[in-house]
């Protein structure tokens, strides 16, 4: 392999974990978004559990998005197209944990406890499918 190569390689390897640490951070921000959101309107005005959950994860789903295109990602073209594919991938970490929230609850467990153990497994498949289609390269 040549050392012009090498060089490139290990910048991307750079460049990536650099992303996939910042998405993490911005990831957090979501979530905590999405549970605070989900606290308020479950909890404070009244709505069912996989409805509020669907509510806040929009919201975390739309800051995610805003962040990631501006900070992270860096992104400047194909907005609609781009958060289209964004949030579809979200709405569908949505309605997998709205799924989650409404079987769990119907096993006796906490509402609130069902929520947080739908994050971690969402946000893995978010990441993987947002990097290969939301915020790939233009293509030509």
């Amino acid at each position: 392999m040549h050392e012009s190569s090498l060089i490139t390689r290990a910048i991307d390897m750079a460049r990536s974990r650099r992303q996939f640490i910042f998405y993490g951070i911005i990831g957090l921000s979501g979530a905590s978004i999405d549970f605070v959101g989900y606290l308020i309107l479950y909890k404070i005005i009244g709505i069912t559990p996989p409805i509020a959950s669907f509510i806040s994860v929009t919201l975390g789903i739309t800051n995610n998005y805003i962040l990631n295109s501006k900070f992270n990602f860096k992104v400047n073209d194909q907005h609609f197209k781009r958060f289209a594919n964004f949030y579809a991938i979200g709405l569908t970490g949505a309605v997998f944990s709205a799924l989650l929230i409404y079987l769990q609850q119907k096993l006796g467990l906490n509402p609130t406890i069902a929520k947080l153990i739908t994050i971690p497994p969402i946000v893995l498949g978010q990441y993987i499918f947002n990097k290969r289609f939301s915020f790939a390269a233009k293509n030509e």
